[in-house]
């Protein structure tokens, strides 16, 4: 009861002794290093939003992401992983990888979050294998494109002209396509696991991933899906579905972690699944149609 009205009631005080503990644990002023269970480091921006949560919280968000992550990556052994919109790596760095995996490429649009990225590349043990691409993953190879940057949280930056972002920095960069930078750069691509979460910019990304899929054996993936974002902007959201549905088997991730396996990826099957008022939730991809399977027994076996 005392701890609620406190919250209730002084809610700044409760946040500033928070962070004074928490600078007090890392024996300093503005605290950037995460250090985690198995080893591994993640650095973020203490005087950025995103960045506080995530060190004050111990890099323990998006776990069911992390889940599929570490899945995907230790049973496929893939040859090629792919995070686009890293933002502070979270995902990408959290994990070691296996010998199998030769090429991992971190593609973030927003320069401001380099600084701590670097030094969690520096500080992870597959380093070398590690290329962190400071461009706007996309259909094509652009210059000059508007990436609107959130100045309250660096999660919600996107490139999209109509977006979320109420206080935004407006900066200019390059975009890539991912299929022509890594076919062109001899990577083997017989086994990819990928996640693209850039705030509704995804169906730009996957266009500029196309020609790879034809030459993977196995492939994962995860998206994030906003019906907000893409029909504010114009996208044909049906058409982009369809699209997915050439490549891919494909099942809904739902944020508590539930996994429904769908025969159609269409947006009446999304509005009959997701049970959210808006229609925002993860879809995961597959080349193989029993890796959905497979994934789901794993899943409610460790639940």
């Amino acid at each position: 009861m005392l701890k609620s009205t406190i919250l209730k009631y002084f809610p700044k005080s409760v946040n500033l002794y928070g962070d004074i503990k928490m600078m007090w644990f890392h024996r300093s002023l503005k605290p950037e290093k995460v250090e985690l269970p198995n080893g591994m480091s993640i650095y973020a921006d203490w005087h950025e939003p995103r960045g506080k949560g995530l060190i004050k919280g111990k890099a323990m968000g998006q776990p069911n992401i992390k889940k599929w992550w570490k899945y995907c990556v230790e049973t496929s052994k893939p040859t090629c992983v792919i995070d686009v919109g890293l933002n502070y790596g979270e995902i990408l760095f959290h994990i070691p990888y296996p010998n199998e995996t030769t090429t991992i490429v971190g593609v973030e649009a927003n320069p401001s979050l380099f600084v701590f990225l670097n030094k969690s590349l520096e500080a992870h043990p597959d380093k070398n294998k590690i290329k962190l691409l400071n461009k706007l993953a996309s259909s094509d190879n652009s210059q000059n494109i508007p990436f609107y940057i959130d100045k309250k949280s660096s999660g919600r930056s996107t490139a999209l002209e109509v977006n979320f972002v109420k206080d935004a920095s407006t900066t200019q960069i390059d975009s890539i396509r991912l299929d022509e930078y890594l076919i062109n750069s001899k990577s083997e691509l017989s086994r990819i696991v990928f996640k693209i979460d850039v705030e509704g910019f995804e169906p730009f990304v996957l266009q500029g991933m196309e020609n790879l899929w034809d030459k993977a054996e196995q492939t994962f993936g995860c998206i994030e899906f906003n019906l907000v974002s893409l029909t504010n902007n114009s996208i044909d959201v049906e058409a982009y579905l369809m699209k997915i549905n050439t490549f891919f088997h494909t099942a809904i991730f739902l944020h508590e972690g539930s996994i429904i396996p769908l025969t159609s990826l269409t947006l009446e099957n999304l509005r009959q699944n997701v049970p959210y008022e808006i229609l925002e939730t993860d879809i995961l991809l597959f080349s193989r149609k029993e890796s959905c399977g497979e994934l789901m027994t794993h899943f409610n076996s460790t639940h």
